[in-house]
């Protein structure tokens, strides 16, 4: 597509979005309502230039297009075209992979499979979102010749990247994708943060569904900790001292208070001028989940300063709702908030959106659904107790 081909592309989506057809000025003035509500703020003068109702000449700025396109789902206006040219890619195609890789089923070759899903990410990425599943499938059904297969996936950095580390069933406990992570758990690796990385999605999916295995888990995470490979990289800190937590209040069902300022306090002293925003905010949501599913929420047991920090990113930083929707849990938490609810509902997992629901739910919704979120996301009672209070 050229630009204004993407332009016109990113204009239809919105009028879909939005249920909005912009013919008029009234129209645009609509429409900057509906993108409020979705905090962006364009003005309707803008949209009339830019939906080519005023005779102004006028070239649409840039975050202008990254703000609609967040609108609407989207992380910016690249990912917005990206995924339009993707689109675009020959469905003829796509499908005869699917049904190559469903022969290969059939023929119970799951080494060819795992090679050929290995091929086919290599001449096109996106194909991944409609291979991975079926290959799942087909090699955990706990068949031990499917370990070859699992362990081919292991050992390449494509299989690792989009069959066990970027995978649509990832929240769900029962799933397909915590069952590959298991699997990959006990493959060797050569690389010993993306090993780090799949112990510690296990080990938080464990003692979320299984408290009572708080000395499995923290067995596992000593070596973790001493091997010390989480301490130069924040995501894999920020997931290890998630677990930590989690852990700690299996076990004892209460967190000491000078422990949780500690750690709270180490947990800032990562964030550099130098870190990627993406982390920062992946970090301080990964901590606020925990916080929360552990009854941590009271301000008096928390910086002033991570309160404060939170409260800036909530409403100036976050992209993605997996990690808004455990901070705005717990600033809903403290006295005197009062932010409206206004969270952009941007994932790339489906099941994550399922599991941020479950943070900004009622009490009341939440008592009467904790069998579901037990079943469909493995979340013990005494962790989706602390949700309801």
């Amino acid at each position: 597509m050229d630009s204004n081909k993407n332009l016109e592309s990113l204009k239809k989506a919105i009028e879909k979005e939005s249920g909005i057809i912009v013919n008029s000025v009234s129209r645009c003035r609509k429409l900057s309502e509906w993108l409020k509500h979705k905090n962006v703020f364009i003005s309707y003068s803008t949209l009339s230039r830019m939906f080519q109702l005023s005779s102004q000449q006028y070239q649409t700025h840039v975050s202008t297009l990254d703000y609609m396109s967040k609108a609407i789902g989207f992380s910016s206006y690249d990912h917005f075209i990206k995924l339009k040219k993707d689109e675009s890619l020959s469905s003829i195609s796509l499908k005869q992979a699917q049904m190559h890789l469903r022969l290969l089923s059939q023929q119970d070759t799951p080494v060819k499979s795992a090679q050929f899903f290995i091929e086919r990410i290599i001449e096109n990425e996106v194909v991944y979102c409609s291979l991975a599943y079926p290959l799942a499938k087909q090699l955990l059904d706990g068949n031990k010749k499917n370990e070859t297969a699992l362990k081919l996936l292991g050992n390449s950095s494509i299989g690792r990247k989009h069959f066990f580390q970027y995978y649509v069933d990832e929240d769900d406990i029962s799933g397909i994708y915590s069952h590959s992570i298991n699997n990959y758990f006990i493959c060797n690796s050569s690389n010993g943060e993306e090993l780090t990385f799949s112990k510690l999605y296990y080990l938080r999916k464990l003692v979320l569904k299984n408290p009572n295995q708080y000395k499995q888990v923290n067995q596992f995470l000593n070596e973790i900790e001493s091997n010390k490979l989480h301490l130069n990289n924040l995501h894999l800190y920020s997931r290890c001292v998630e677990v930590k937590l989690l852990t700690i209040y299996a076990e004892h069902k209460k967190i000491d208070k000078e422990y949780l300022m500690h750690q709270t306090q180490i947990m800032m002293n990562y964030f550099k001028a130098d870190t990627p925003t993406n982390e920062v905010i992946a970090a301080i949501g990964r901590w606020n989940r925990a916080l929360v599913l552990t009854g941590q929420h009271n301000k008096d047991f928390l910086p002033e300063s991570w309160i404060k920090m939170s409260i800036n990113e909530l409403l100036n930083g976050f992209q993605d709702l997996e990690f808004q929707s455990p901070t705005y849990s717990l600033l809903s938490k403290q006295d005197g908030f009062n932010i409206s609810k206004n969270l952009i509902p941007f994932n790339h997992w489906d099941n994550a959106i399922l599991t941020s629901s479950l943070f900004l739910q009622s009490g009341n919704y939440l008592n009467n659904q904790k069998d579901f979120y037990n079943q469909k996301l493995g979340i013990h009672p005494i962790f989706l107790n602390n949700l309801i209070k």
